[in-house]
């Protein structure tokens, strides 16, 4: 409402002030991780541990190998249910190393760091090229 209101009274330096300060309000991100929450599989967490391995814009993760990601996100989602517990098997461990980690917002279903992986890499290239062909337009 205050973004429309600076519109409204062609207050353009507040507009885009509000404008920008919405998303960062939106995902809780700060200013550098703006680019890489635009990604739908990324949330503040994992944006930041992508940002801190050095993927620092979308274009990086576009440009990323699948395995490189998974281990990124394997790391910042290290859970109990990867750890052999006492009294588990290796078959039991081997299991819990195979449960869906991802939660997808609006799905019931997850996913693995691997299929969380490549998805991210697929959204990231879908922004990327959106962003060459408004530079060439």
């Amino acid at each position: 409402m205050v973004t429309s209101f600076c519109h409204e009274l062609a207050w353009w330096c507040m507009e885009l002030l509000f404008n920008e300060f919405q998303s960062r309000l939106l995902f809780g991100v700060q200013r550098e991780l703006l680019d890489l929450t635009r990604i739908p599989l990324l949330n503040n967490k994992r944006a930041r541990g992508l940002y801190l391995a050095g993927f620092t814009s979308c274009k990086l993760v576009a440009e990323a190998n699948s395995s490189e990601v998974e281990n990124i996100l394997r790391n910042i989602h290290k859970f109990q249910s990867k750890k052999h517990l006492y009294g588990d098997n290796a078959w039991e461990v081997e299991e819990r190393k195979k449960l869906h980690v991802i939660k997808i917002i609006g799905s019931t279903e997850g996913l693995t760091e691997a299929e969380a992986a490549v998805a991210i890499i697929a959204h990231a290239k879908v922004l990327s090229d959106a962003e060459g062909i408004g530079t060439y337009l």
